[in-house]
């Protein structure tokens, strides 16, 4: 198992550069904005919001930063009815009463004096937001904090979580404060959004530094598809690409596939040992590439001009695939 690299730290000895590197040693590329952004986030300690559309890496970069620095990853998935047990957790209730009932009944001992072991992290069963904050205080190393759809948390939510976000510790009834004061230790945090369901509210903005993850331009997909399906030929690859540019040139085509897609289906069809698009391979695995029934009927329709569109020239993807 790597030895876990502290990535602020990391960035301080070692620089930008060697960051980039780290990052593409587990076959993720960041675009440049981002490696801006990235740096400003662990030079700060501040949360990350990053918004931009579905499927662009948004979850990938997290998930990277945390695998190339062999760190743990907390997470919490945004929907509504978020409660503040999501965020913080709660108290264990059935192994503080067998804890109470073992040691009064066999144990002889006072019940108020057993009843104040129950206060314990021992019977607190932590939230990931929380136990983010709980391991960097315990380890002294920040972990991967990944809040992911913070756009579908509705404002009390987000609320809850301004403590956590603004301060790097919460107060538990009982427990008292958990989390850790020093801001380089804070976890690093990275919120996603879509930008789909609910406004973030301005306090919780206000806590984050903010960047826009626009959809990759054609030749960073195929840079994108190449990292992350190393094994799979180059041929393949490159038509994937050509495939996916020509699929956004689709009008009737509502949820527009990108990479994330191309990535899946580049693997199982390298599993199955099939090096090339044609028709009937792209017949046989719509179902990679659509996400609702009108875009299947759809993509159904265009099969013959995906394939034609895998084997003709493109001069940015050509130029790019002899490199």
């Amino acid at each position: 198992m790597s030895t876990p690299l502290n990535p602020r730290k990391f960035l301080l000895n070692h620089g930008q550069a060697a960051l980039i590197d780290l990052l593409r040693s587990v076959n993720y590329r960041l675009q440049p904005g981002l490696v801006r952004d990235l740096c400003h986030v662990l030079r700060t300690s501040l949360p990350w919001l990053i918004a931009g559309p579905r499927g662009g890496g948004k979850t990938a970069l997290a998930e990277a930063l945390a695998e190339a620095c062999a760190l743990p990853i907390f997470y919490l998935q945004g929907m509504d009815g978020i409660t503040l047990e999501d965020i913080i957790g709660r108290w264990d209730r059935q192994a503080q009463d067998m804890h109470v009932r073992y040691e009064v009944e066999f144990g002889k001992r006072p019940l108020a004096e057993v009843r104040e072991e129950i206060h314990s992290r021992e019977f607190f069963l932590f939230a990931d937001p929380l136990a983010a904050y709980a391991y960097a205080e315990a380890n002294g190393l920040p972990p991967i904090f990944i809040l992911d759809e913070a756009d579908k948390l509705d404002v009390r939510a987000q609320d809850m979580l301004l403590q956590l976000l603004g301060r790097g510790f919460a107060y538990v009834p009982g427990l008292g404060k958990v989390g850790v004061s020093d801001q380089s230790l804070w976890p690093v945090v990275i919120i996603l959004s879509n930008d789909m369901r609910h406004e973030l509210s301005a306090p919780f903005r206000s806590r984050c530094l903010f960047s826009m993850l626009p959809m990759p331009n054609i030749i960073e997909q195929a840079e994108i598809l190449h990292l992350r399906c190393s094994d799979a030929p180059l041929t393949l690859v490159r038509e994937m690409a050509k495939v996916l540019d020509a699929l956004q040139s689709i009008a009737s085509i509502s949820d527009k596939p990108g990479p994330r897609e191309a990535i899946q289906l580049i693997r199982a069809l390298h599993g199955a040992g099939i090096a090339t698009l044609n028709r009937e391979v792209l017949d046989e695995h719509v179902a990679f590439l659509a996400k609702n029934q009108k875009d299947i009927l759809n993509i159904e329709k265009a099969t013959d001009r995906l394939a034609v569109a895998a084997r003709s020239p493109h001069q940015l993807i050509d130029a790019w695939g002899t490199i």
